[in-house]
């Protein structure tokens, strides 16, 4: 084995490890922003795509009308400051908690993988993998 395929064994181990700690700490971090989106598009579903140079990945995420509402109304207590201390912080650690399950309930759509083309010197795709249909 050459150091290469050592090295690039190696990377996928690590790119892999990434996108698991990314989906899992992350990718709830993005919920509130991925829903405003929506909301603000008037779409109950869009694609969410987190990439590194040998992967990009692709999760579909369904608008939660719920969830939405929970967001406004811990924005707007934030906003108005109408609310105590330890009331905005159970609201604020509810909200978080949603937004966990709302990332759970996200569908792995696709994956690409991608090699680096010296005689081109770019990114190429290397494979698509297709986990469902939209």
């Amino acid at each position: 084995m050459n150091k290469n395929c050592s090295k690039l064994a190696c990377e996928k181990k690590i790119f892999t490890f990434f996108f698991v700690f990314f989906f899992l700490f992350w990718f709830s971090y993005y919920m509130i922003q991925i829903h405003l989106e929506m909301c603000a598009q008037n779409v109950k579903e869009t694609l969410f795509v987190c990439t590194v140079p040998t992967l990009t990945r692709f999760w579909k995420i369904k608008f939660d009308q719920n969830y939405w509402d929970l967001c406004l109304e811990v924005l707007e207590n934030f906003r108005l400051k109408n609310v105590g201390f330890e009331v905005m912080l159970s609201k604020v650690n509810k909200l978080k908690s949603a937004s966990f399950r709302i990332s759970k309930s996200a569908v792995l759509f696709q994956d690409v993988e991608t090699i680096y083309d010296e005689a081109k010197d770019e990114c190429v795709v290397k494979n698509i993998i297709k986990y469902c249909n939209l």
